[in-house]
């Protein structure tokens, strides 16, 4: 497994994104990398095992186009994905790149097209949109938190908290877990304002505008 979070509107400083990538080593303990760039901070642990060299580094970055990605998962039908492209066109034998080229060709309708178990965020500077999926059964974790003016995700909660999501607690899920023992019923997490991304799903952060729709 892999490790991503993020932040898009407000501040973030140094220390708050190496503490985030300190919460997520555990989950990529063989390289780290980070995008940042005005108002927007993406972090990314990796767990080496599709192209395991430097060319799948993560933040992966399209050099045309600017588009961002950090992505936590396995493609399993990446190879027949690449079929679509000119080989050439790619310089590294991972799934991350397909996924990334592919988004570039098809926007986030590309998501329809992938079988396997996957969370990822994009950022498109094109449209200024950050843009955060997950996987059709939920396999992989995403978790988000945002108000008016910020937006904060990670695969983990504790990462985000680094990044300056609020630490008080959901009393109504900690009510419910005690009494029913229920913590997996809900969008709901035991942390205030702090949600799971909905299997299935895209969410679209834009210009402090967040949408929500089933792929």
């Amino acid at each position: 497994m892999c490790g991503i979070a993020g932040k898009i509107g407000g501040t973030v400083s140094n220390s708050a994104i190496s503490e985030a990538l300190s919460a997520l080593r555990h989950r990529g303990p063989d390289l780290d990398g980070v995008f940042f760039d005005n108002d927007i901070a993406l972090v990314h642990s990796r767990l080496s095992i599709i192209d395991i060299s430097e060319n799948g580094r993560q933040p992966m970055i399209d050099p045309d186009t600017g588009v961002v990605l950090v992505y936590n998962g396995e493609i399993y039908n990446y190879r027949e994905l690449r079929s679509e492209f000119d080989a050439a066109t790619f310089r590294s034998d991972s799934d991350t790149e397909v996924l990334l080229k592919l988004y570039i060709r098809d926007g986030i309708g590309c998501c329809k097209k992938l079988r396997g178990m996957f969370s990822f965020a994009i950022w498109d500077p094109r449209i200024r949109t950050l843009h955060l999926v997950r996987d059709r059964l939920g396999i992989k974790p995403l978790h988000v938190w945002h108000n008016r003016e910020t937006l904060i995700f990670g695969s983990e909660i504790k990462p985000m908290l680094t990044l300056g999501a609020p630490r008080g607690l959901n009393m109504q899920t900690v009510y419910r877990y005690l009494t029913q023992g229920r913590v997996a019923d809900s969008d709901a997490t035991f942390f205030s304002g702090v949600q799971t991304v909905k299997p299935g799903s895209v969410l679209s952060w834009c210009d402090g505008e967040l949408s929500e729709k089933v792929y």
